[in-house]
C-alpha cells in the first residue's frame, strides 16, 4: 500500500505542478502529464476527483486534486481553479492540463500528434512534402480539429490541408505538408504548425505546437 500511496502522490503532485505552471502562462497553454492511478484507486465523483467533490458547498473553492486509495485520500491544492476529472481505469495514463485564462481543465487528451517535430529538405527550385498524423481518441463528444500557421519566409512556400475537420469519434487523420523553395532560397528556415482540438459542446480544449525546420540546400 505504501508503494501505491506513492504513485498517488507522484500523481496528484505532477498534476498541480503542471496546472499552476499552464495558469501562470496564460490561456491557451497546454501540457501533456503522464500519471499512474495504482491498482486500489477509488474511483467515484466524491473519492477521485478534479476541482472538488458534488457535496462540497458552493463556497468551497474548486482547486483540490484529490486520488483515494484504499482508505486514504492522497490530495493536493492549486492556484488555479480547476475543472475536469480522472480516467476511470487505473495504469498508466496522458492527462491533458490546459489554461483558459481563469481556470485549468484537466482530463485525458482530445488528440495524439506524430511527429512532434517536422524537418523538410529540398534543393533550389524543388518541392518536398511530408505527412503529419493526428490521433483523435476522444470518444465523449464531437472533436473540432484546427490547423493553422504562419510562413513569413521569402522565396519559398508552405501549403497545408486540410487545416480543419470534425471527428464523431476516434480517428487518424492524415495532415499533408507541401514546402517549395525557389532559386534564391538555400538556408534554414523555421516556424510552426499549430493544432487547437476542443470538444464541440464541451469544455475541453487541447493546444499543440509543432515546430517545423525547413533546409533548402543549393
Amino acid at each position: 500500500m505504501q508503494e501505491e500511496e506513492k504513485q498517488a502522490r507522484s500523481a496528484v503532485e505532477s498534476l498541480k505542478e503542471s496546472a499552476e505552471r499552464v495558469y501562470a502562462m496564460g490561456e491557451g497553454t497546454t501540457e501533456l502529464v503522464s500519471i499512474t492511478l495504482p491498482p486500489n484507486t477509488v474511483f467515484g465523483s466524491e473519492s477521485t476527483f478534479i476541482g472538488k467533490p458534488p457535496s462540497a458547498p458552493l463556497s468551497v473553492p474548486s482547486n483540490m486534486i484529490n486520488i483515494r486509495v484504499k482508505n486514504s485520500d492522497i490530495f493536493a491544492y492549486t492556484q488555479a481553479p480547476l475543472i475536469g476529472s480522472f480516467p476511470n481505469s487505473t495504469g498508466i495514463h496522458t492527462i491533458n492540463v490546459t489554461s483558459h485564462g481563469s481556470y485549468v481543465s484537466i482530463g485525458s487528451p482530445l488528440v495524439l500528434v506524430n511527429p512532434s517535430a517536422l524537418y523538410l529538405s529540398t534543393r533550389s527550385n524543388s518541392s518536398v512534402f511530408s505527412n503529419m498524423t493526428i490521433k483523435v481518441i476522444s470518444t465523449i463528444r464531437l472533436t473540432h480539429v484546427n490547423i493553422s500557421y504562419s510562413w513569413p519566409h521569402q522565396n519559398t512556400n508552405l501549403t497545408i490541408h486540410p487545416t480543419n475537420f470534425i471527428s464523431s469519434g476516434p480517428v487518424v487523420a492524415q495532415i499533408r505538408l507541401n514546402f517549395t523553395a525557389n532559386n534564391l532560397s538555400a538556408g534554414i528556415y523555421t516556424s510552426q504548425v499549430r493544432i487547437v482540438a476542443s470538444e464541440i459542446g464541451g469544455t475541453q480544449v487541447q493546444t499543440i505546437a509543432v515546430p517545423i525546420t525547413a533546409e533548402v540546400k543549393v
